[in-house]
């Protein structure tokens, strides 16, 4: 049995600033990571901003317990978010409540991005439900990156068969400073593309062993 409460275990999510050409609906190519290729990503436009939102799904052959705990496990975020290169739990208000910074790349001439998040999380027999807010004021400003304000995204990990898991995941943020938006729509869907498959190929091969304790 699979215990939610250990701290070792954390979620980041936000959306990759280091990205590549798109289209409003894709289903993208065989995943060179896993055998199912289910992966589908949709760009919409944001009611109050340039920059378009993400909203993706794929499943996987696995337990609801063991794929969240491989979603939410910082440790391994590096290995397929693309462009992460830091990430640190600030605090942790109780099993379901963390404060997260992260780091994102961005490439020449743009600073990386620092994003401060608060992570909900809450958990039901089939569901596992983790909403990500900016919560930029709970941190000192660093003048070596550009801060992200605004930001949010969404995981829902459901249950649908005896055997099966599909993931849900929404995001969109607002990059700051002088990244033009056309530049930052246009990368979003691959960037995004890469991360996700191997995301799911990490989960495809999740034993639960490695996450008893």
């Amino acid at each position: 049995m699979i215990n939610f409460g250990n701290v070792r275990y954390f979620l980041i999510l936000a959306t990759s600033l280091m990205l590549s050409a798109c289209s409003l609906f894709k289903t993208i190519p065989a995943n060179p990571y896993h055998p199912v290729n289910d992966l589908k990503l949709t760009l919409k436009n944001h009611p109050d901003s340039a920059f378009q939102q993400l909203k993706s799904s794929f499943s996987v052959s696995q337990p609801l317990q063991l794929t969240y705990l491989v979603i939410a496990n910082i440790a391994l975020t590096p290995q397929w978010f693309d462009g992460l290169t830091s990430i640190e739990l600030l605090k942790q208000t109780s099993n379901k409540q963390f404060l997260l910074r992260s780091v994102i790349a961005s490439p020449w001439p743009f600073k990386p991005r620092e994003l401060i998040t608060c992570v909900n999380t809450a958990f039901s027999k089939s569901a596992i439900d983790i909403k990500i807010n900016s919560c930029s004021k709970k941190y000192p400003v660093s003048g070596e990156y550009v801060r992200v304000e605004r930001a949010n995204a969404h995981w829902t990990i459901t249950q649908t068969t005896t055997n099966t898991v599909r993931v849900d995941y929404q995001a969109w943020l607002d990059p700051q400073g002088n990244v033009p938006a056309f530049f930052f729509n246009s990368k979003l869907l691959n960037s995004s593309a890469k991360s996700l498959q191997k995301l799911q190929h990490l989960i495809h091969q999740a034993q639960k062993e490695d996450y008893a304790y």
